[in-house]
């Protein structure tokens, strides 16, 4: 299917190369100067190129230049861009493409890695949630995965992005696959061990902010939260040793608790987390 799909693509563009070659013609030089119709042929050569001998930055040519064709006006370039856009979401995709052929994720091949954009969408999602859009952010981390599948920092943002809207179940997974993929990612410990304490696994997260810990000694949301946890679990000294440890590094919160745990004021931390 590939074979005929590509023979398809060099048959439809045939006639414009030999067109060229009867005069000097630079495409890419054309397609600078907003030539739409020369943006697709660029497109299109970096499309038998990539199907020649797949490679990321071809993929990315002939993206770059078929988004460009359409956005100055070349129908052909925005149905082949529509194309892509549904590719991307995942949803079938039955837009013609050169001669009808149907472009389908057998056709077009595997998409290649693009950790650029990955980090782009990752970076967006973080800005997102920051401002506690916690829905739009997990759409830009989805995105982030789906273009690096192997971006352990997205997964570990997306956990946390659920986690705050109570999916505490996807979050322990996105969680656990982010250290599945890189076992020392500090900050995917301590999310992890952030919805472990929600959940009243206190053990748990007392494993999770130790490996957190030991990864980056200078978090003191994890010694926080490691001494309720520890405090929670019956270990009065090493709770009071550890809020004092956060409050050193900038944890102002942790005095106010051990406050309230010398005053004999902490009972709401019994009620809600035990």
């Amino acid at each position: 299917m590939k074979k005929v799909f590509v023979l398809v693509i060099v048959g439809a563009i045939g006639g414009a190369i030999l067109l060229w070659s009867l005069k000097p013609h630079d495409p890419e030089t054309a397609c600078s100067n907003n030539d739409a119709n020369a943006c697709l042929q660029v497109a299109k050569s970096y499309y038998i190129r990539y199907h020649k001998l797949p490679s990321p930055s071809d993929w990315d040519g002939f993206v770059v230049f078929t988004e460009k064709s359409c956005r100055l006006g070349n129908k052909e370039g925005c149905s082949l861009q529509e194309s892509l856009d549904k590719k991307s979401s995942g949803s079938a995709v039955g837009t013609p493409y050169y001669n009808t052929q149907e472009i389908n994720n057998k056709d077009l091949g595997p998409r290649p890695v693009d950790r650029k954009s990955a980090l782009a969408y990752s970076n967006r999602g973080t800005i997102k949630a920051t401002s506690e859009n916690y829905t739009d952010a997990i759409q830009d981390f989805n995105k982030a995965i789906e273009l690096d599948p192997e971006n352990a920092d997205a997964y570990s943002h997306r956990g946390a992005a659920k986690g705050q809207l109570g999916d505490s179940t996807g979050a322990m997974q996105d969680l656990n696959k982010a250290i599945e993929l890189d076992p020392e990612n500090a900050d995917a410990y301590h999310r992890r061990g952030y919805i472990n304490f929600l959940l009243k696994d206190n053990q748990g997260a007392i494993q999770d902010y130790n490996k957190s810990i030991e990864l980056n000694p200078d978090n003191g949301k994890s010694y926080c939260l490691r001494g309720l946890a520890r405090f929670i679990s019956g270990d009065k000294r090493g709770a009071l040793l550890d809020l004092s440890k956060a409050g050193e590094l900038g944890e102002k919160v942790a005095y106010e608790l051990i406050n309230k745990i010398n005053t004999g004021n902490a009972d709401f931390l019994y009620r809600y987390f035990r």
